[in-house]
């Protein structure tokens, strides 16, 4: 981003702010791309740790995945700073930019420290920022489906429970395994999942 340059008397052509947006625009698409890749990278080591350190029946996030939140969190502390430092045409841009950051930081950090849950060979018990505490037990199963596109298993029991969990949480594999011994099919478990 630029910085502010002292004033000057004579106002700017069409085609020098016309050069200085689109400058603006590629520094911004620049920043924004190297803080999606590096969410992209942690999000990777997230998966790589997904599986690791975690007794068998615990259901939560791994801490790469949190780091995410707190990454884009920072970046969001970045663009606010960047945004006193530039014209006022970028300040805007350099705003908004943060304020979207700033919300999805924001959002992943609390639905990855909120979301627990655990299960056992009786039941499963599972809460989360944006869904109650929820328990079922095993015996009343009627439906185990995998979404695709959202990457999560959806669980439907007799009651009128029902429990989603992301392919994203550490123990759902196990999970899956357990559901599979109740000799339970989970609809769509043929397409991709992590």
């Amino acid at each position: 981003l630029r910085i502010r340059q002292p004033a000057s008397n004579s106002k700017p052509t069409r085609t020098q702010r016309s050069d200085r947006v689109n400058e603006s625009l590629r520094e911004l698409v620049g920043i924004f791309l190297v803080s999606g890749g590096t969410a992209a990278v942690l999000t990777l080591l997230a998966r790589g740790t997904n599986q690791k350190e975690v007794a068998y029946g615990t259901l939560d996030y791994a801490p790469g995945l949190k780091s995410g939140g707190w990454l884009a969190i920072t970046v969001a502390l970045v663009l606010l700073i960047a945004a006193f430092f530039v014209d006022q045409s970028d300040r805007l841009l350099a705003l908004a930019l943060a304020a979207v950051m700033a919300v999805l930081g924001g959002y992943l950090l609390l639905e990855t420290y909120f979301t627990v849950g655990h299960f056992d060979d009786e039941q499963i018990t599972l809460s989360s920022l944006t869904h109650p505490k929820r328990s079922a037990r095993w015996d009343n199963l009627e439906d185990a489906a995998f979404r695709p596109y959202g990457q999560y298993y959806m669980l439907s029991f007799s009651d009128g429970t029902v429990i989603k969990y992301s392919v994203m949480l550490r123990g759902a594999k196990d999970l899956r395994q357990h559901i599979e011994s109740l000799d339970v099919p989970i609809r769509g478990s043929d397409r991709f999942h992590w």
